[in-house]
């Protein structure tokens, strides 16, 4: 711990403010074509951190993800950063895209936090939200796919009641 002044009154004081600086106020919203700039990003930048997931340039063009957002309108989801966003600009802090086929059968993909979020429980909200838009449409059944690696997210999905399916593999066919 760190002290200012010798009196225990500056010690209190600072105790006070360490916690006030780290009170965060997190809003999850629907990803709109807004966040597509920050969303891509956060693809690139965390999709090269051994995550197991990879960057696509093609798949994940500005087009196609407002393809993507367009066909699956209001099931993906961006964490925002309330205290440091202004009228002119949201901190995205998070994302996940989320997806359906038709009623069934809800489908979760990209989940990514900033590093600096992670471990507050952020991952957890933005999934959380996904998840319940998912029911909310008559899901049954909702499939995470991820990286054999990605312990973070396996807990996320596994505090949400999700278990682990064994005897699955998944092929990557590229054209």
């Amino acid at each position: 711990m760190i002290f200012i002044g010798s009196n225990p009154i500056s010690r209190i004081k600072l105790k006070y403010l360490i916690c006030i600086v780290s009170f965060m106020l997190v809003s999850y919203k629907p990803m709109t074509e807004e966040h597509l700039g920050t969303v891509i990003s956060f693809m690139k930048k965390y999709g090269k951190q051994g995550t197991g997931f990879w960057y696509n340039e093609t798949r994940d063009s500005p087009e196609r993800m407002r393809g993507f957002l367009e066909k699956n309108n209001e099931l993906s989801f961006v964490a925002i950063d309330d205290a440091r966003t202004t009228p002119s600009h949201n901190e995205v802090i998070g994302m996940i895209l989320g997806s359906c086929d038709g009623g069934r059968t809800g489908y979760l993909q990209r989940l990514f936090v900033h590093s600096s979020y992670r471990n507050y429980g952020v991952g957890t909200g933005i999934t959380k939200h996904a998840v319940e838009r998912l029911i909310s449409l008559g899901c049954k059944h909702i499939s995470a796919d991820l990286p054999i690696n990605n312990e973070p997210a396996k807990k996320i999905l596994e505090k949400l009641g999700g278990e682990k399916v064994e005897g699955f593999a998944i092929f990557d066919i590229k054209k």
